[in-house]
């Protein structure tokens, strides 16, 4: 059944709302206080009578309770944006929405020409998408590294590329793997940050269109990697990858996938508005594309709205 076009009207508001308020810094500003909008107005330079519409649209939503004239964050709401350790931390995952929000208006742009322009992108963007990514690795991380070393239970190393902040080299590293995170230096300084203290992984920088470490690896893992690129593209990725392989070795790709899963086809407009050649792909693409690169033996593994793709090198 369709959704009531006002209902997700609405809720495009409601992120524009919330995500302007983090940006400005009014969630940080009032932390554990109470302050009127002329105090949140003084403490971040901002226009009076702006904050204070926005700070009774953000009570009205939940977000913020009143009491007065003075505003404090809700308990809900202080675990949402300013308490990163609360499981409930949604900050960066609401600030990463709230940025694409820009790249989906220019949709009428990329529908005529074909690609989206080129966007200047706010330098804290890469780790706000990265952070956002590592939430929501770490509900299916196990699930992930069971089913690779359930196909590959040998394995001795493996690289993650593209690996982010690190919630599945961790958990491979965990479950006893040499593990290489190669990422662009940005991510590689976010994923130092959170695996520090961790066993077992080795952080590289580099741009892996360019060039790879050598291997050999018995799993290479590419999660949220394929969705970035297009057909060519991620042929000759696999291609290049086969080599660094041992034999045998494992290629595990992590995504969402056409014909599987229930959001594919809108992550596909999501990257079609943000990357040059990037979309969503079916089973059979992906088996065509290991098939031609040289692996064999393809099979997905389904894991909460995910598809695992797993491959043998032949």
């Amino acid at each position: 059944m369709l959704k009531d076009p006002q209902e997700a009207l609405q809720g495009a508001r409601e992120l524009l709302l919330v995500g302007s308020a983090l940006e400005v810094g009014i969630f940080a500003a009032l932390g554990n206080r109470a302050l009127s909008a002329t105090g949140i107005a003084s403490r971040l330079g901002l226009d009076r009578r702006a904050v204070w519409t926005v700070a009774e649209a953000l009570a009205e939503a939940g977000y913020l309770a009143k009491r007065g004239s003075a505003y404090r964050l809700t308990a809900q709401s202080k675990d949402f944006f300013i308490r990163p350790s609360s499981p409930s931390y949604v900050a960066d995952s609401v600030m990463h929405s709230y940025q694409q929000m820009g790249r989906w208006l220019s949709l009428p742009q990329v529908l005529k020409e074909g690609q989206p322009k080129e966007r200047w992108r706010p330098p804290e963007a890469l780790g706000h998408l990265v952070r956002a990514l590592g939430k929501g690795a770490g509900r299916i991380a196990p699930k992930v590294v069971e089913e690779c070393l359930g196909r590959a239970p040998s394995a001795k190393s493996l690289l993650d590329l593209g690996g982010g902040q690190g919630v599945y080299a961790k958990e491979f590293a965990r479950s006893g793997l040499s593990v290489t995170l190669f990422d662009v230096p940005e991510a590689i300084e976010i994923a130092a940050d959170y695996l520090k203290g961790e066993e077992g992984i080795t952080l590289v920088a580099g741009n892996f269109l360019e060039s790879l470490p050598s291997g050999p690896f018995d799993i290479a893992f590419l999660g949220n990697v394929c969705h970035i690129y297009g057909p060519e593209e991620n042929r000759a990725l696999f291609s290049r990858l086969r080599p660094i392989l041992s034999i045998k070795g494992l290629l595990a790709i992590l995504d969402f996938v056409r014909g599987h899963s229930p959001i594919a086809a809108t992550f596909g407009v999501n990257m079609l508005v943000s990357t040059q050649s990037g979309g969503t792909w079916t089973e059979a693409e992906y088996s065509q594309w290991l098939t031609q690169s040289g692996f064999c033996r393809v099979k997905i593994h389904h894991i909460e709205g995910h598809q695992l793709i797993l491959a043998e090198k032949e």
